[in-house]
């Protein structure tokens, strides 16, 4: 098996997403996992086609490659809607090129399973 280690932008927060790739890179790391940057999340569900390329640019740039998204799912949205906006964010991701989404949560899943039990009972 294969071993790849990779960073996520997280320690490198008050940087642009191309000023923390380039670090990540310059540490040795051939891997990125997207996360928010400068007060922004480079790729979310709402991204544009245009977004998405200029994030995977940045990163091709730098020489990393954009293996991993950090989100989660809007559950204020209500449950149909958060989950057809969190398929536009798996779509974003493969736009990415992105092989992983990691699901880093909500804060708010009892309200999830209220919402699920009560479609289901």
């Amino acid at each position: 098996m294969k071993l790849t280690i990779g960073c996520t932008t997280r320690p490198f927060s008050a940087l642009t997403f191309a000023e923390a790739c380039e670090h990540i890179a310059d540490a040795g790391y051939t891997d990125v996992a997207v996360y928010s940057n400068a007060g922004q999340i480079p790729v979310r569900s709402d991204s544009t086609a245009e977004e998405v390329a200029a994030a995977r640019k940045a990163a091709d740039d730098a020489g990393v490659i954009p293996s991993l998204l950090i989100s989660g799912p809007k559950l204020d949205l209500g449950v149909d809607a958060a989950v057809d906006d969190y398929k536009k964010l798996i779509d974003n991701a493969a736009e990415l090129g992105a092989k992983w989404l990691l699901n880093g949560g909500t804060g708010r899943e009892y309200y999830l399973l209220c919402a699920y039990f009560t479609k289901v009972y």
